[in-house]
C-alpha cells in the first residue's frame, strides 16, 4: 500500500468529483509507469492524511502545520494538507506560495491548461469581477457581460467598485484578492477593495454572498466561473463586469523532502517536447512576445558544432527557436543564450584542467562536453555533443562535485528553466526589461 498522498481541491466541487477523479486516474496512470506507487484515492478530508505525531516540521525541526490526527477529521485543512511530506502531487493558489512562504515546503512541478475556459490563456488565468445582475438584464443568457481584454491586462470599472464592499474568499487567495489589489493598485485605486471586505472562506460562497446582496462584488477565477455557470443557481443572478490581468495559473506541486521523485513525475505531467509547444508555453505564460524569442541562426549552430561536434537534435531546435534571446525566461545572473555559450565553455573547461593541476579528484570531463548554461559559477550544465536525438543533461557545481544526468533529457531541462521562469513572474521577482509583458 502507497504511503505518499495526493489531492486536486481547488476545483473539487460535488458535481464536478466524477470528472476530478477521473482527471486524477490519467496523472495516476501516467506516474506508475514511471514506477512511483501513486495513491489510488486523493485525500479530502483530515481523516484521509497520515498521521505526523508532533506535528509536521520544517527542516529546522519547527512545527509548520498540525498533526492532522489531531483536526477535525470530515473537514480539509489545506495548509495542513500542502506541507504533509508525504504529499506526491497536489494543487495550490500562489497566494500561499508567496504569503505563507510555501515554496520553502513544496516544489513547483507544472501548471494546468486553462485555454478551455473564458478568460483562460494556456497555463494563465484570470479573475472575472460579478456584481449583481441589472435588474433589466435579468435572466442566465450572460447578456450584457463584459469580454476578457485580449492583450492579457486588467479592465475595472472603478466607478462601479468605489465603495463598494468585496466579497472574498481567503485573505491569501490570489485570485479571490491579492490579483485585484494588485490590479488596482497598479491604477492607482487599491483603496477601492481595502474600504469594506466580507470573508467567505469558498469561491463559490461569494457568488452567494454578492447574489443575496451580503455583498457587492467579487473576484472568481475564470475556471471557478466556469463551474458555477453551469452548477451554481445564484450564478444567474450576477454579471460579469471586469476581470484582473493574466496571472500564472495554480501550480501543482509535491513536498520538497520527495525531491528524488520530481523528475519522474514532471514527465509523467508529459511536458512540451516540440518547439511548437514550446512556444505556445512562452507565450500563453508571458514569459516572452513572439518578437522577444530570437533563435540561432544554422550558421551561428553550424559554427559550434565546427568545433565541438553534432549538437544533439533537441538542443539544437532550442536553439533556434529561443538561443538569442527568450523574454523574461533567465535572469541577468544566468548564462543561457549564445553570446555567454562561448565564455561559458572557455572558462568551465579552464576550471576543470586547473582543478586537475590542484589534485581535485573528480569524473573526466569528455572531450565533447558542450556547456549550455551556467549561474554564477554555483553550477554549469553540458550536453554530450554526439548528434543524438536527445539526451540526458549533466553538471557540476563550483567545488566540482558531479550532479551526473540531473536531467534525463534537453526537454526536462529547458521546461525546469520555464517553470522557474513562471514562478518569478509569480512572485515578481521577473527581471526589469523591456521585454516583460505587463
Amino acid at each position: 500500500m502507497t504511503e505518499f498522498i495526493a489531492a486536486l481541491p481547488m476545483y473539487d466541487w460535488p458535481e464536478t468529483r466524477e470528472a476530478v477523479d477521473a482527471q486524477w486516474a490519467k496523472i495516476r496512470a501516467n506516474l506508475l509507469a514511471e514506477g512511483i506507487e501513486a495513491p489510488q484515492h486523493l485525500v479530502r478530508r483530515n481523516a484521509d492524511m497520515p498521521a505526523v505525531p508532533g506535528g509536521i516540521l520544517d527542516r529546522s525541526g519547527k512545527v509548520i502545520a498540525p498533526d492532522p490526527a489531531t483536526l477535525p477529521p470530515d473537514d480539509l485543512d489545506l495548509p495542513t494538507l500542502w506541507r504533509h511530506p508525504k504529499l506526491l502531487f497536489g494543487q495550490t493558489c500562489w497566494g500561499p506560495m508567496m504569503q505563507e512562504l510555501l515554496f520553502l515546503d513544496v516544489a513547483v512541478l507544472d501548471q494546468p491548461d486553462y485555454s478551455d475556459v473564458l478568460g483562460g490563456a494556456g497555463t494563465r488565468y484570470r479573475s472575472a469581477i460579478v456584481m449583481r445582475r441589472d435588474q433589466n438584464r435579468a435572466g442566465p443568457d450572460r447578456t450584457g457581460d463584459v469580454a476578457p481584454p485580449e492583450d492579457g491586462t486588467a479592465f475595472l470599472p472603478f466607478d462601479r467598485l468605489a465603495g463598494k464592499r468585496l466579497a472574498y474568499n481567503e485573505p491569501h487567495s490570489w485570485s479571490g484578492v491579492l490579483g485585484l489589489q494588485r490590479d488596482l493598485g497598479l491604477a492607482g485605486q487599491s483603496a477601492i477593495v481595502l474600504a469594506d471586505q466580507l470573508q467567505t472562506g469558498g469561491h463559490r460562497l461569494s457568488i452567494r454572498a454578492v447574489a443575496e446582496g451580503l455583498a457587492d462584488f467579487a473576484a472568481i477565477d475564470c475556471r471557478t466561473w466556469d463551474l458555477a455557470r453551469r452548477f451554481e443557481p445564484a450564478a444567474d443572478d450576477l454579471q460579469v463586469v471586469g476581470w484582473t490581468a493574466l496571472q500564472p495559473g495554480l501550480p501543482y506541486i509535491s513536498s520538497k523532502g520527495l525531491f528524488s521523485l520530481h523528475p519522474r513525475i514532471r514527465r509523467a505531467l508529459k511536458p512540451p517536447r516540440d518547439v511548437v509547444a514550446l512556444r505556445a508555453r512562452l507565450l500563453a505564460s508571458g514569459i516572452a512576445r513572439a518578437e522577444d524569442l530570437l533563435g540561432t541562426s544554422e550558421a551561428q549552430i553550424t559554427a559550434i558544432e565546427a568545433r565541438i561536434g553534432p549538437l544533439p537534435r533537441s538542443y539544437r531546435s532550442i536553439l533556434a527557436l529561443l538561443g538569442n534571446g527568450a523574454g523574461t525566461l533567465v535572469r541577468d545572473d544566468t548564462e543561457l543564450y549564445l553570446p555567454d555559450l562561448g565564455p561559458l565553455n572557455a572558462r568551465s573547461r579552464d576550471s576543470y584542467f586547473s582543478s586537475l593541476q590542484a589534485g581535485v579528484d573528480h569524473e573526466p570531463l569528455p572531450d565533447n562536453a558542450f556547456f549550455i548554461s551556467g549561474q554564477q559559477r554555483i553550477y554549469e550544465s553540458f550536453v554530450i555533443a554526439d548528434g543524438s536525438d536527445d539526451c540526458p543533461v549533466s553538471a557540476y557545481t563550483e567545488d566540482f562535485r558531479w550532479l551526473d544526468s540531473y536531467h534525463s533529457s534537453v526537454w526536462d531541462w529547458i521546461m525546469e528553466i520555464v517553470r522557474d521562469a513562471e514562478f518569478d513572474l509569480a512572485l515578481g521577482n521577473a527581471p526589469k526589461t523591456p521585454t516583460l509583458i505587463t
